[in-house]
């Protein structure tokens, strides 16, 4: 496919391109929202969305892949931030869809690259706006392991630097400026005494990406300077500002040694991990997966409960099975058309309408 790339200059945005690129997809431009010259505040807008922080090297960083670089002003504000996001005029939301629309017809594009792990909220509103424009997301990091991430992000040379420090034992003095390799066994001890997300998950810091096996250049820092943005005696909040930046010649990297490791894009929740007494859903969602196979040689049928619905009225659907095996002459689309038809019927019979859905899983054998 041709695909874009939803880039925020940090290393979730930059990895994920790769896995695109290695899954066979063409990477043919960039997208980037920005904070407005004369909005307050405008390295790190109070945003539930975007990552403003670094904005000031977005330009660079796509001179430094070849890439066309298309960039919005955020003129929204977080206004409808529900579970299921509906379309709201002066919501952030609607300049990412008015840039992507903008982006599809100038590119031709036919999915989007995002970087996302674990926020619901930022998924189910890229969804939203990719559904509106006929666009296909391409999320090969979601739900993965977190230290597992980390690790393949380094091996994979991927140079990203700490932009921002937002957590407790994180401390602007010592962690701004380092790389993600001087800081992994800090994030690793971090994330087993006090829960630290060590990709950064829970906003404890934000990365810029200097090189990686994509760029054609790489991005030099020539200065900068430390801004505090909350001086919290346990867990300040900091961050960097670029004040002279500019680009080197590098050494290419083959096509063939693009990953350190190949996109595993396995599922890593259980069958059964949503349950009949689920109180807090946000914690229960499975991943979204884009996963790649060798050509399905046997029929999928396993028998399970089929259906349920938590006290507080959540309702899952389970075990809607469709068969593709060559002796019945019947392709993935037959039961891809089968297999939808059988869901539909049955959401029908709950009286829950599409939209209300939060999460939807798919597999194939």
């Amino acid at each position: 496919m041709r695909v874009a790339a939803l880039i925020s200059g940090g290393k979730d945005s930059c990895y994920n391109m790769m896995q695109c690129v290695a899954a066979g997809h063409q990477i043919v431009a960039l997208a980037n929202l920005k904070p407005g010259k004369n909005q307050v505040g405008t390295d790190e807008l109070d945003s539930y969305m975007y990552q403003t922080v670094g904005h000031q090297a977005i330009e660079l960083f796509a001179e430094a892949m070849a890439l066309p670089l298309y960039r919005q002003t955020i003129k929204g504000t977080s206004m409808e931030t529900g579970r299921i996001y509906t379309r709201c005029e002066g919501d952030e939301v609607e300049d990412l869809y008015e840039l992507l629309k903008y982006v599809k017809e100038k590119e031709e594009i036919d999915g989007i690259s995002v970087g996302a792990i674990l926020s619901d909220y930022q998924r189910v509103r890229v969804e939203n706006v990719c559904k509106r424009l006929d666009l296909q997301p391409l999320a090969y990091l979601w739900r993965r392991n977190q230290e597992d991430l980390l690790k393949e992000m380094i091996l994979s040379d991927i140079q990203a630097m700490i932009i921002k420090v937002a957590a407790f034992g994180l401390d602007p003095d010592k962690h701004l400026g380092k790389t993600l390799d001087q800081v992994e066994s800090d994030l690793s001890e971090l994330s087993k005494k006090y829960g630290v997300n060590v990709c950064g998950e829970g906003g404890e810091y934000e990365t810029f990406t200097l090189d990686c096996p994509l760029f054609k250049k790489k991005v030099v820092v020539d200065s900068s300077e430390v801004i505090l943005h909350s001086a919290d005696a346990f867990a300040p909040v900091a961050y960097l500002r670029f004040l002279e930046l500019h680009l080197e010649e590098k050494q290419l990297t083959s096509p063939d040694k693009l990953l350190a490791f190949n996109c595993s894009c396995e599922m890593e929740c259980n069958e059964d991990h949503i349950s009949a007494i689920t109180e807090d859903i946000q914690d229960e969602i499975p991943p979204v997966i884009w996963k790649s196979s060798d050509p399905p040689l046997l029929q999928f049928c396993k028998k399970s409960e089929c259906s349920g619905k938590s006290p507080n009225g959540y309702q899952w659907i389970k075990c809607i099975t469709a068969s593709f095996l060559p002796s019945d002459q019947k392709n993935v689309m037959d039961a891809a058309t089968e297999a939808f038809s059988s869901l539909q019927d049955t959401r029908g019979r709950t009286g829950f309408e599409p939209e209300q859905c939060s999460s939807f899983q798919m597999g194939m054998n």
